[in-house]
């Protein structure tokens, strides 16, 4: 039942919250238009039931939980945000639960899932505030949405561009950011402000004093759309700090990367790590209609 528990609790969510859940989450990934999102969610309510008396698995670094977090703070998720999860996800557990179990959803049960949620809510938010802290630290750091300028726009293969972005108050330094973190790109196509971020890899350099992103414009793609046809040099747009688990690990000796078209780019990044990352990496070039094209493209989300 947890699909159908997470599908009533983003219905209700939206219809209850609009200027709240239409600012986080994608639409075109969520109810009633995808259960994409409901499915994560599910996932993530079982994989908690499951290791409820034993949470390690869950915590372990660059684990399930750690790339939640990572995700909540690339969407400035706060505290505050938290109350209202809980109620929400408790209604729509009796409400889904209710009819099918009658009296075996009994005060108890609902109060230990109650409970339950709250914990890891707290779980949450103090390793939320922890990454805000630390990201906020680094070089060129910051906490929250802040407004960069859009400084040069670059066609790299045809439906993809590359953005450079620079921040509204030139840093001395640049940004530290681990290769493989993702950008949330805040912009408003509609003039209302209820649209969603978006996140792309970031195809800069860790250590530059810019940031960019590289996007495929995708058919219906709200933002993408924008991005490709609108958006342009001297405009401003609002991002967060690079967060996402998706990073080398030092500990492995070797690595191979297998990706294709737009998320070339994730795969490409490590070679900034290091001189020797840079120089065992040996990239292969696509065909763009006969013409080659380099392997600087990332992911979109539309």
């Amino acid at each position: 039942f947890a699909l159908d528990i997470t599908k009533d609790f983003y219905g209700d969510m939206i219809a209850s919250l609009p200027s709240v859940v239409l600012t986080v989450f994608n639409p075109a990934h969520n109810v009633p238009i995808s259960t994409h999102q409901p499915e994560a969610l599910a996932a993530s309510v079982c994989a908690y039931a499951t290791n409820i008396k034993d949470l390690s698995p869950l915590l372990v670094p660059g684990g399930a939980v750690d790339a939640i977090n990572h995700r909540h703070c690339a969407l400035n998720i706060q505290p505050a945000h938290y109350l209202p999860v809980h109620d929400h996800l408790m209604g729509s557990i009796a409400h889904v639960l209710g009819p099918k179990l009658g009296d075996a959803l009994t005060p108890e049960v609902a109060g230990a899932w109650s409970e339950a949620v709250r914990f890891l809510a707290k779980v949450c938010i103090d390793k939320e505030e922890a990454l805000y802290a630390e990201y906020e630290k680094r070089p060129g750091g910051w906490r929250g949405l802040k407004d960069f300028t859009v400084t040069e726009i670059a066609d790299v293969a045809t439906g993809i561009k590359s953005f450079k972005f620079e921040p509204v108050n030139p840093l001395t330094s640049g940004f530290a950011f681990e290769a493989g973190q993702y950008l949330t790109v805040k912009v408003d196509p509609n003039g209302d402000g209820l649209t969603a971020p978006r996140h792309y890899t970031a195809t800069s350099p860790p250590g530059a004093k810019y940031l960019q992103c590289t996007t495929k414009k995708v058919a219906g793609g709200v933002v993408s759309t924008y991005m490709h046809e609108t958006l342009k040099v001297g405009d401003t747009v609002k991002l967060t700090p690079p967060y996402g688990v998706f990073t080398l690990d030092d500990a492995a000796p070797t690595a191979v990367l297998l990706s294709a078209g737009a998320d070339t780019a994730a795969a490409m990044q490590p070679r900034y790590r290091s001189q020797a990352a840079a120089e065992i990496m040996k990239p292969r070039c696509g065909r763009d209609n006969g013409a080659e094209i380099q392997p600087s493209c990332s992911r979109d989300a539309a």
